[in-house]
């Protein structure tokens, strides 16, 4: 005979009938658990923008160069023409226009103020492209300032008036433009010393103060006004009726 040895459980291997021992099946490792596939990526939402301001909506303004009007009929009423601010301004701009229009002697008022000068020169564009109706401009500024005049063609501008607190000039006058000085330095009591806010800061330092003085001078409705704290152009110009 041979002789049978018996094995404890858990000797890892497993007795035959012949007494021999059979190897032990290799232990398998758990298969790893599937990794959770990770959820794409999602841009992060750009910031909301700023709360709109209460000034009317800065239009992008047209490209620097030579103005150029918006054609219209030779025969349209100044009335019937609406008329458009673009300003560079440090801030939102103020505009304002009577509820009615009213044409005197065929001419339309404009007044454009500022407080001082964006630029550092004191130089302050101002794009004429208003073909509705011959013009009177009234500039009118605290700080001392040099208006630079550029005229689209078929633009009739008649006359300047420098109005306010600031030493004015107007930059090589277009010919046939009458330039008159209204500031407080040279004439003062009619007209305010600013006007660049149509509300103002008080009752007499106002666009619309200003407006007032303007429209007894010359005679004339005001068209429009747009004003600014510290501007470094305007463009006045048209928009087809």
């Amino acid at each position: 005979g041979y002789l049978a040895f018996g094995l404890s459980e858990g000797d890892g291997a497993v007795p035959t009938a012949a007494g021999s021992v059979a190897p032990s099946a290799p232990s398998v490792p758990a298969p790893a658990p599937s990794p959770t596939p990770s959820a794409p990526a999602v841009p992060r939402p750009a910031p909301p923008p700023f709360p709109p301001s209460s000034g009317p909506a800065a239009p992008s303004l047209p490209p620097d160069g030579p103005p150029t009007p918006v054609a219209i009929a030779d025969d349209a009423d100044p009335c019937a023409v609406p008329v458009t601010h673009h300003v560079d301004c440090d801030r939102d701009f103020d505009e304002f226009e009577p509820q009615s229009c009213e044409i005197r002697r065929g001419r339309e008022l404009h007044l454009i103020a500022a407080y001082e000068p964006g630029s550092p020169d004191g130089v302050v564009n101002v794009d004429v492209a208003r073909t509705a109706a011959p013009l009177v401009l009234v500039l009118s500024s605290y700080g001392d300032t040099t208006w630079r005049l550029r005229l689209a063609e078929g633009v009739e501008l008649e006359e300047v008036l420098l109005v306010g607190r600031g030493r004015s000039e107007v930059e090589d006058p277009p010919d046939g433009v009458r330039v008159r000085s209204r500031t407080s330095r040279s004439l003062s009591g009619r007209f305010p010393i600013m006007g660049w806010s149509w509300h103002g800061m008080s009752e007499s330092w106002s666009g619309r103060r200003t407006a007032e003085a303007a429209e007894a001078e010359t005679r004339l409705a005001m068209r429009a006004y747009v004003g600014c704290y510290e501007p470094t152009r305007f463009v006045l110009g048209q928009q087809a009726p």
